[in-house]
């Protein structure tokens, strides 16, 4: 009976160490599937982030092969892209047919330090420096300036050419000539020299 008992400790023994030997050689298989797996989700994330640079790249060249230009052969001119201009190989800023918006205003030429530029204003000056007495000045909301030393401040106004021209009523406009005045209210003055119009 003893030796039953020892056969019987023997066996459970040797059964223990078979079910243990099992467990940790599916622990090991476990830890070298992980692994695998682990190795295989980086490959799988590494091609991802390489299928979204490349439809990034993609959609650059097709932003880039979109864009038209007017009257330009794109074969025979470089250029350099800055916003919505393309500079052309003789140094034009050149933009494709599309319409802009500027809610301030644009001064073309040179800006006038002495004017208190109005809302959605339009400015032409002579492009070299500029004193208190030759610069444009659109100061009234919605006003336009061509000319020299001429002013609009009236809302709306506007003085097309000429010299020493204002056009400082709402609505006034001043056509050109010299040191004209259009101080009313929709006055307008066509041209000619030192008229006033109230």
């Amino acid at each position: 009976m003893k030796n039953f008992e020892s056969i019987k400790v023997f066996l459970i023994l040797a059964i223990s160490l078979i079910g243990f030997s099992l467990q940790g050689y599916r622990i090991t298989s476990l830890q070298v599937s992980n692994d695998s797996s682990i190795a295989r989700l980086n490959e799988v994330e590494a091609k991802i982030d390489s299928l979204i640079s490349n439809v990034e790249d993609a959609e650059t060249i097709r932003a880039l092969n979109n864009m038209t230009l007017n009257n330009i052969t794109l074969s025979n001119v470089t250029y350099t892209q800055s916003g919505p201009f393309v500079k052309d190989n003789q140094g034009w800023w050149v933009a494709e047919e599309a319409m802009f918006r500027f809610p301030k205003g644009i001064v073309i030429g040179a800006r006038n330090t002495f004017c208190n530029y109005g809302e959605g204003t339009l400015s032409v000056n002579y492009p070299e420096s500029l004193f208190s007495t030759e610069g444009n000045c659109p100061e009234g909301k919605g006003s336009v300036v061509f000319g020299q030393a001429n002013t609009a401040s009236g809302k709306y106004s506007s003085v097309l050419g000429g010299y020493k021209n204002t056009a400082s009523g709402d609505y006034s406009s001043v056509s050109g000539g010299s040191e004209n005045i259009a101080s009313g209210d929709y006055s307008s003055v066509s041209g000619g020299s030192e008229n006033i119009a109230s």
